[in-house]
């Protein structure tokens, strides 16, 4: 998963102004990177850390990582790339392949002031996933100066997962890095932010409509605070198809 799966289009509003289609800039720059950091710990939580724990329970070996590079800068000098899009979903499969040419558009995320830096953290990931698919363990990618990526592990404070960046954001590295549900909900608590910007944060980042755990936490959110449905209820296929 990514460190920070980056959105254009929020549940609540459009969070980036535009020129000609472009995205210049940010309207509410806190709020942005906030629903993006829980909408990326709510995916963490579901799908990986949960299915990570269930099957290394059962005796098979799980290798989970976290993708963090979000070296992009800026485009034609004033658009922030690395803020407006950063380590988004997806854009970790250059690296593995070590082909950064995607088209026309490319050079406004790999250029020649990420290229030393984005090599060479490209170089650890294909290693990586080559000795994965050979062995069916990454170890160490074939290099020695690659940590090993260990399989997921329950043990508390056990190194669990990979975080793959440049020396810049902390490096390659394991941690012992894992999240829940509950402890979701607990740091949206803990937000400094007004009972309503809490409660449309929860909405945001639990968008499924079926989701019995979800209805229960919002309702205990902000001390009860929040009013009416988590999820608008869908009158017609064509509602829910919109939504």
């Amino acid at each position: 998963g990514s460190k920070a799966m980056k959105i254009l289009f929020s549940s609540r509003f459009e969070p980036t102004r535009t020129v000609g289609g472009i995205p210049v800039g940010l309207r509410d720059a806190d709020g942005y990177e906030r629903e993006a950091r829980y909408r990326a710990l709510l995916w963490k939580a579901d799908g990986v850390d949960d299915l990570a724990s269930l099957l290394a329970r059962h005796g098979a070996p799980v290798y989970a990582y976290r993708w963090d590079w979000d070296e992009q800068g800026k485009a034609y000098g004033m658009v922030d790339l690395s803020r407006i899009i950063g380590a988004a979903h997806g854009l970790e499969i250059p690296f593995v392949f070590g082909h950064f040419d995607l088209g026309p558009r490319s050079q406004m995320l790999y250029h020649e002031g990420n290229e030393a830096p984005r090599l060479e953290l490209s170089r650890h990931m294909m290693g990586y996933w080559a000795e994965f698919a050979r062995s069916g363990r990454p170890g160490t990618g074939g290099a020695p100066d690659s940590p090993e990526w260990r399989p997921w592990t329950d043990d508390a404070g056990a190194a669990r997962l990979m975080v793959l960046d440049t020396p810049a954001g902390g490096g390659v590295r394991m941690v012992d890095e894992r999240v829940s549900r509950e402890d979701i909900v607990a740091r949206m608590d803990a937000e400094p932010i007004a009972a309503q910007a809490r409660c449309d944060l929860f909405k945001a980042t639990f968008r499924m409509r079926r989701d019995a755990w979800a209805d229960q936490a919002w309702r205990r959110l902000a001390g009860g605070q929040c009013a009416g449905e988590r999820i608008r209820s869908a009158a017609s296929p064509a509602a829910m198809a919109a939504e």
